[in-house]
């Protein structure tokens, strides 16, 4: 196994960006789709089909489609980087830290919370196990 690279750790983050990217972008299209508009009344009336609607019925199929796929490269990307970094020597703690933030991109205060040490310990912990990787 080759050493992981920092781009390799970031490209993490990209995906999980592009997903809830993706994800926003299904629930905008998804809204104009279902969007109503009020009469007089005061009636939600739903809109009659047109051009418009037809072509964000295609985008949200669309969109649904590169979601699935951004979802299993991250998965897969998160898998490969899991097993490396176990391969690597990194001492426990280490170890967890690099993996809550680059696998699950976890921020520090969160990875701190959860190993129930201080904000500043992470920030050592990710140095040196960046560091043993052969990483800044």
């Amino acid at each position: 196994m080759h050493e992981i690279t920092f781009e390799e750790l970031i490209s993490v983050w990209r995906l999980k960006d592009d997903l809830e990217r993706e994800k926003r972008n299904l629930s905008d299209l998804e809204n104009f789709a279902t969007s109503t508009t009020q009469k007089l009344t005061g009636m939600p009336q739903a809109k009659p089909l047109t051009y418009k609607t037809e072509k964000s019925a295609m985008l949200i199929v669309a969109c649904k489609k590169r979601i699935e796929k951004i979802t299993k490269a991250l998965e897969q990307k998160r898998l490969d980087l899991w097993q490396r970094l176990i391969a690597q020597n990194l001492k426990n703690m280490q170890e967890r830290v690099i993996i809550c933030r680059y696998v699950y991109c976890m921020g520090i205060g969160d990875i701190a919370k959860e190993l129930h040490v201080s904000t500043r310990y992470v920030g050592r912990l990710h140095k040196r196990g960046l560091s043993a990787l052969g990483i800044e």
